[in-house]
C-alpha cells in the first residue's frame, strides 16, 4: 500500500458552518469504476443519485509530496458512511494510506473510495479487500489532513484489472486529484468496515486538478 501520513486525529468530527468551493463528485453503483471530475477518466454510472455530500477539497504539491487537506460535508438527512482507510488485510484497517491508480492524459488519482470488481478478475482472493468507514452525522462535516510521497506505484484492490480495460500507469503523471467516497445511508457496516464490489451506491468527490509539472 502506498503510504502516507494523517495529519488530523483519525474521527475527528465537527460542525462547520459553511465549506468553500465544492466538488460535487459522481455518484454510482460500485459496479461502475468512479472517476475524478475530467475527460480523461474512467467512466463512472450514467444515472448518478445524489447521496447529499459535498466536498470542499485543497491539493498542493511540495517537492516530492502531495498535501490534502479537505472537509466532506453530509448535507442529507440520515448519518452518511465515508469511506476514510484503506483496509490493507482482514484484521487491519488504515487511515494513513490511499489507492492509486492512473487514468488517460497523466492523471494522478489518489483516492480513499470504493472499487468495483472487475468482470474479468474470477481470481479466488484469500479475504475480501475491505476499506474502513466513519458515519458522519447529518449537518456535520469529516476533516482530514493527508500527505502522499512521490513517485507513486499503483495501489488498489484486484490488482492488475479494471473495470474500463487496460489504464495507463500513474507514473509518470502530469496531474494530481484526490477523491473521496460517500456511501448509501442504508449500508450495513461490519465493524465500520465495508467490502471493495459491493453493490452499494457510492457518490465519488474529487478534487480539481492540479499541476505536477
Amino acid at each position: 500500500m502506498r503510504r502516507v501520513r494523517v495529519l488530523v486525529p483519525a474521527l475527528a468530527l465537527g460542525l462547520l458552518a459553511g465549506c468553500g468551493d465544492d466538488a460535487g463528485g459522481d455518484v454510482g453503483d460500485v459496479g461502475d469504476e468512479p472517476a475524478p471530475p475530467s475527460s480523461s477518466a474512467p467512466a463512472t454510472s450514467a444515472a448518478p443519485a445524489d447521496l447529499g455530500a459535498t466536498l470542499d477539497a485543497d491539493v498542493r504539491v511540495d517537492g516530492s509530496l502531495v498535501r490534502i487537506r479537505y472537509t466532506l460535508t453530509n448535507g442529507g438527512d440520515e448519518p452518511l458512511p465515508v469511506v476514510d482507510a484503506v483496509g490493507t488485510d482482514a484484521a487491519t484497517i488504515d487511515p494513513t494510506e490511499v489507492y492509486v491508480v492512473g487514468a488517460d492524459d497523466g492523471v494522478l488519482q489518489l483516492s480513499q473510495r470504493l472499487f468495483a470488481r472487475p468482470a474479468d478478475d474470477d481470481n479466488d482472493y484469500a479475504a475480501p479487500f475491505y476499506a474502513g468507514v466513519t458515519e458522519v452525522p447529518p449537518g456535520e462535516s469529516l476533516e482530514r489532513s493527508l500527505e502522499v510521497g512521490l513517485p507513486a506505484r499503483e495501489d488498489k484492490p484486484f490488482p492488475g484489472y479494471y473495470a474500463d480495460g487496460e489504464q495507463p500507469a500513474p507514473w509518470p503523471a502530469a496531474s494530481v486529484v484526490f477523491c473521496v467516497g460517500a456511501l448509501d445511508p442504508a449500508l450495513d457496516l461490519l465493524d465500520g468496515r465495508v467490502t471493495h464490489g459491493s453493490d452499494v451506491a457510492q457518490q465519488v468527490l474529487c478534487s480539481d486538478e492540479v499541476d505536477l509539472t
